[in-house]
């Protein structure tokens, strides 16, 4: 299964750092994205958990950027919906296999490289940063 919500939150923060004053409506940002408002304000509350974002109610209500985009690290957003690791192994192989016996072993190696240069490339991103390739 695909996990999307790393997608759907990055989408949120780009809206938001279009304008980092302004507060925009979960109806908003949920045509922007094609989905559902209910989805998009289950994506903000995990946002504002983290820190995110702020959120504010009422007629002026909406959501904006908790604090300024470029000091906002791309995995921060991603840690905050999807945390661990980008790959993992559930394998629990037949040891008595020529494969089964060693693929925990190459598949640990393969990893670590796949998260170690996924997440660097994460933490090296600013939400500005990011944004700024939009223009």
């Amino acid at each position: 299964m695909t996990n999307t919500r790393f997608s759907i939150a990055l989408h949120i923060m780009t809206l938001l750092a279009v304008d980092e004053q302004a507060w925009l409506t979960s109806g908003h940002i949920a045509r922007s994205l094609g989905i559902q408002a209910s989805a998009v304000r289950k994506e903000i509350q995990d946002l504002k958990e983290a820190g995110l974002v702020a959120c504010r109610e009422g007629k002026y209500g909406g959501i904006r950027l908790a604090r300024p985009a470029s000091g906002i690290r791309l995995s921060e957003i991603y840690n905050c919906v999807s945390p661990g690791h980008l790959f993992e192994k559930i394998n629990r192989p037949d040891q008595g296999c020529f494969i089964g016996k060693q693929i925990n072993l190459q598949l640990d190696e393969l990893f670590l490289a796949l998260n170690t240069a996924f997440f660097g490339e994460l933490k090296r991103l600013s939400l500005a940063q990011f944004y700024r390739q939009f223009n």
